[in-house]
């Protein structure tokens, strides 16, 4: 079943699916009206596939365009061009639908950024229908179908992952929804989570390497924002984190978190590293890191969650365990030592990134033929990382082959081959692994193919053409 179409259905009426992966016509044609009044001309790059799109807005007629322009200009402020592009998402995600647009909210109502640039309404019906955004977005559909269909299988890994080690159902508080919204118009490795009462959105923009980490956290934040709101910590315990949090702060307004978001943040932050089973050395720096960043109780979490993978009761039972045993002390001792701490950003610039990190733990894994852990390890790049890197595709296709799954391996090697990240030392190997499977099932034809890959290709790592060449004068046969 596939979680992102999950719905919750009761008593024989459907209800609305709790995770959404799909495009919204109302970013599009904020961003396209963005686009036409001059925004991010040259300061900031497209997505290949979005050129085009973008394309599609410059021959309006000379009078709306003047109207487009002179609203973006008279509204920017001095921030960066990321930080503009935000208001106007934020707008995007509290107005109705076309042909209209009307805002969702009263003005007072409305988000502070959103309602900074919410006249811009006035202009999107007219912009809608003269821009003929319905055609434009019918052209391009197949863009952002191909990206939902992309992005599902590592999405749906994600969640799996996530529920399985919360023991917690997505769909457990009916009438709230999360929707991941892929659009080409905003630069790659942009992201834009927003919350609305019940309604969480996380737009981004589609990439050959998707960085399922971010949407993760959005994900945890559907998940366990209710917790914090429905068990409160104590009054006089909030009034001591409130105080902590202020430390050394000469604004008050501008500490980054109020008490409740700051419980969740942290409880989030510990889910992470808990998920991504980090080294201790690594999972020290980071816990030091979230202190530093306001999240008082990262540490306290960490530990707590612990005890939790050692229990049965599922998540939704045991947060208020984990919220027990709080030690005001020691979360102001922690916060000290973090602050004195150096950040994990003065480590040696020759420090392996946490990519290389995961494929050598996995290959050693591998090696040792703990097969479980390797393709966790793997499965962890593909999700985090890169969802076609070639080495960890490669190292999935062993494990498959070394459990005796031949589809599975046949179709991970075949992954890894056309993956642009795979070494030719890898893809040489995945080529020959390629043909003795389909020697294994008679495709002798095909098998040979494989093979003139390999030879064509020319590396030699670990006696590759040798064995290439072996494959092309008679069928593999296992010893």
């Amino acid at each position: 079943m596939l979680i992102l179409l999950l719905a919750s259905v009761g008593r024989g009426q459907a209800q609305i699916p709790s995770i959404l992966i799909q495009p919204d016509i109302r970013v599009f044609t904020v961003l396209g009206a963005l686009r036409a009044a001059g925004f991010d001309e040259g300061s900031l790059l497209l997505h290949p596939a979005g050129l085009p799109i973008a394309r599609e807005f410059r021959n309006l007629p000379a009078g709306l365009k003047a109207r487009l322009e002179n609203f973006y200009d008279s509204h920017r402020g001095q921030e960066d061009p990321r930080q503009e592009l935000t208001k106007y998402i934020s707008l995007a995600f509290v107005i109705d639908g076309p042909p209209d647009f009307k805002p969702l909210l009263p003005a007072g109502q409305m988000p502070p950024d959103a309602g900074s640039v919410a006249e811009l309404t006035s202009l999107l019906a007219e912009f809608y229908a003269k821009a003929r955004i319905e055609s434009v977005w019918s052209r391009y559909k197949h863009l952002h179908d191909r990206a939902v269909l992309d992005y599902r299988p590592s999405i749906n890994r994600m969640i799996m992952t996530t529920e399985g080690y919360l023991r917690l159902r997505s769909g457990v508080y009916r009438g709230r929804q999360l929707v991941l919204v892929p659009d080409y118009l905003v630069p790659p490795n942009t992201f834009n989570a927003r919350t609305y009462q019940s309604s969480y959105y996380f737009l981004f923009s589609p990439s050959s390497s998707p960085k399922i980490s971010e949407i993760r956290h959005q994900f945890l934040h559907f998940l366990l924002d209710p917790f914090a709101a429905r068990y409160p910590l104590p009054a006089e315990e909030r009034k001591v984190l409130r105080e902590i949090m202020l430390v050394g702060s000469e604004q008050p307004e501008s500490v980054q978190y109020g008490v409740q978001e700051m419980v969740t943040e942290s409880l989030i932050k510990a889910v992470e590293m808990r998920l991504d089973r980090l080294p201790k050395a690594e999972a020290e720096a980071s816990l030091n890191e979230a202190a530093r960043s306001g999240a008082l109780l990262c540490r306290h979490f960490y530990a707590a969650l612990q005890r939790f993978e050692k229990e049965f009761e599922g998540f939704q039972l045991y947060y208020r365990t984990l919220l027990s045993g709080l030690d005001i002390d020691a979360v102001w001792e922690a916060r000290q030592a973090a602050i004195d701490s150096p950040p994990a950003d003065t480590a040696p610039a020759d420090r392996p990134t946490e990519l290389e990190r995961l494929i050598r733990q996995a290959n050693s894994s591998l090696g040792s033929n703990d097969l479980e852990r390797a393709a966790e390890l793997f499965n962890l790049v593909l999700d985090r990382h890169d969802s076609r890197n070639g080495e960890a595709l490669y190292g999935l296709g062993i494990t498959a082959v070394s459990r005796g799954d031949k589809n599975a391996a046949r179709d991970y090697f075949g992954r890894a081959v056309a993956s642009q990240s795979c070494p030719d030392s890898v893809k040489v190997w995945a080529y020959i692994y390629l043909g003795r499977l389909f020697d294994l099932d008679d495709d002798r034809e095909e098998a040979i193919l494989q093979y003139r890959a390999a030879v064509a290709l020319g590396d030699d790592t670990r006696g590759a053409q040798a064995a290439a060449r072996s494959g092309l004068l008679e069928p593999f046969q296992p010893k």
